[in-house]
């Protein structure tokens, strides 16, 4: 959970271009962020979509988060 939490917080800061729309082109030279995921990163959309709403947990919920899981059943 904490590398998918670190994982959100880089993918969040990570430049992306305009993608297409209402007729529009993308750059023949930018890459596209789902490229990106897929050919560097080697992760798929919904995991990236995972990581990036775990690295949206503030410090504290996430230290929560940890003690609520760490408790015996």
């Amino acid at each position: 959970m904490l590398a998918r939490w670190k994982l959100g917080r880089v993918l969040k800061k990570l430049e992306r271009g305009h993608g297409p729309g209402r007729g529009k082109k993308m750059s023949r030279t930018e890459t596209s962020f789902r490229t990106y995921l897929k050919d560097v990163l080697h992760l798929d959309k919904s995991r990236a979509v995972e990581a990036q709403r775990i690295g949206a947990m503030p410090d504290k919920e996430l230290m929560a988060t940890f003690k609520e899981a760490s408790k015996p059943s």
